[in-house]
């Protein structure tokens, strides 16, 4: 565009780092291409609009907070997930955030959270990124921070789009709006995303593209053959004409879930092989599922949504232990039991059957030695949604997901299963050059026969 317009001003909006170093790579100096939170640390942080710390944390812990605000004892992991909640949420006012607020909490909560809200405000203790974001946003929308008017706006996966960027999309000066995503591509709805596409049906021109820039022509065919015959009948997927014995220099292990992608860890950790992770999650979200199983027990305090559902399940198991112990002898069978079509417990058990606890214990603990040093990348499919690497792993994790859900009539399949499915295109449709170990897929002339196993990859 700028080679015709040289004066334009593109602006391009990006899930993750990742995906934002590889469309500034793409695009050159053609576009301004920044993930949300780059956008926000630019006009919050580096314009010092607000006396914020330049200490920024990805999360808060009880250490962070100054003495002078006062929390009765045991709420402070709630106040902190109201903090949280809230700088996540579509909100930009905490009272009517509060007013919405659909999980059970102590009133005695509120006000504390405010004044961490205003500690963070004022420099009393350090921010987090969502908190900047927050301010990013209330600005953005109330017209407090006013950005100079670009000639094009484009969001990208605006199929998984958060409250927060439609909010800053809609209110962003532009002279031209452009949403890009794949709806087959819609993964995050459980996060509270939302399809930016549903939102403005109907406003505006769209256009359908078919031809992947990321995809192989030797492996859009099979892909293209599995979504029409369990996706959309009518899906169309092209891939590109790269040269053949292409240099492979990223190659990316794409799992299921966390616990599967521990398990990788473990296996190259054993061979000695370097590798990266792909996301930045908290080493405490990473391994949540195996140590919720190796250490269960009754009355643990959970403030994450997903595991205090687990813990109470654990909780009525010890309280009705003498009626239940027959059929289930143990919590952890119970807990199964009542989850059974949960993936992350699945991986978790599979995880603990097949490793030592010390051996997940070192994974955690070695976990800051994998720096970005390697090309061998560990990911979930929901982190490497947006990227693309030379060669993908399909993990047998990913294959087993969509199984039996491969047997079941179309007209019998729940909308879970339909996600497991997209889950499973995606993962697929990361792959450049090669294609390893997608069950499902068709390759027209696979490059080689390496398998899925650490063994296989590196020897």
């Amino acid at each position: 565009m700028q080679a015709i317009y040289p004066n334009s001003i593109f602006k391009y909006i990006i899930f993750g780092n990742v995906a934002a170093q590889e469309a500034r790579d793409a695009f050159g100096t053609t576009a301004q291409c920044s993930t949300i939170h780059a956008m926000a640390y630019q006009a919050i942080i580096k314009q010092r609009m607000y006396p914020l710390q330049s200490t920024i944390r990805s999360f808060l812990s009880w250490k962070d907070i100054p003495k002078s605000i006062s929390i009765p004892w045991g709420d402070t992991p709630e106040v902190l997930e109201l903090v949280s909640s809230y700088n996540d949420s579509g909100s930009t006012s905490f009272t009517s955030f509060i007013a919405s607020y659909d999980e059970p909490f102590k009133q005695s909560s509120i006000e504390p959270a405010k004044q961490v809200l205003q500690a963070m405000l004022s420099g009393a203790m350090p921010s987090t990124h969502a908190f900047y974001l927050k301010l990013y946003h209330k600005g953005i929308t109330n017209g407090t921070i006013q950005p100079t008017e670009v000639d094009i706006l484009a969001l990208d996966e605006a199929q998984d789009a958060t409250p927060i960027m439609l909010d800053i999309f809609e209110h962003y000066p532009a002279k031209q709006k452009i949403m890009v995503g794949d709806s087959a591509q819609s993964l995050f709805d459980f996060m509270g995303c939302i399809n930016g596409f549903e939102v403005y049906r109907n406003q505006g021109t769209t256009v359908h593209l078919s031809r992947s820039f990321r995809v192989s022509n030797l492996i859009a065919p099979g892909v293209q053959q599995f979504c029409q015959e369990q996706i959309d009948p009518d899906m169309e997927f092209i891939g590109m004409d790269y040269p053949a014995n292409p240099t492979i220099t990223t190659t990316g292990i794409i799992t299921r879930t966390n616990s599967e992608l521990v398990e990788q860890m473990i296996e190259l950790n054993k061979h000695g092989k370097p590798y990266q992770l792909l996301s930045k999650a908290k080493a405490n979200q990473l391994f949540q599922y195996p140590e919720f199983f190796m250490f269960i027990s009754p009355n643990r305090k959970y403030y994450d949504h997903d595991m205090k559902v687990l813990q109470h399940d654990v909780d009525y198991y010890f309280a009705n232990q003498s009626s239940l112990v027959k059929e289930y002898p143990t919590p952890t069978s119970f807990v199964i039991a009542q989850n059974e079509d949960n993936p992350n417990i699945k991986s978790a058990i599979n995880l603990l059957n097949k490793f030592d606890r010390d051996e997940i214990i070192e994974a955690k603990a070695n976990l800051d030695k994998h720096k970005a040093t390697s090309n061998t990348i560990l990911g979930t499919c929901h982190a490497f949604k947006g990227c693309s690497i030379d060669r993908a792993i399909i993990t047998d994790g990913l294959n087993d997901s969509v199984a039996d859900i491969l047997d079941l009539p179309l007209n019998q399949r729940t909308k879970q299963d339909r996600v497991e499915l997209l889950i499973h295109y995606v993962a697929c449709t990361r792959a450049r050059y090669e294609l390893v170990n997608a069950k499902f897929i068709d390759i027209l002339e696979p490059t080689n026969d390496i398998g899925s196993t650490v063994d296989q990859l590196f020897n």
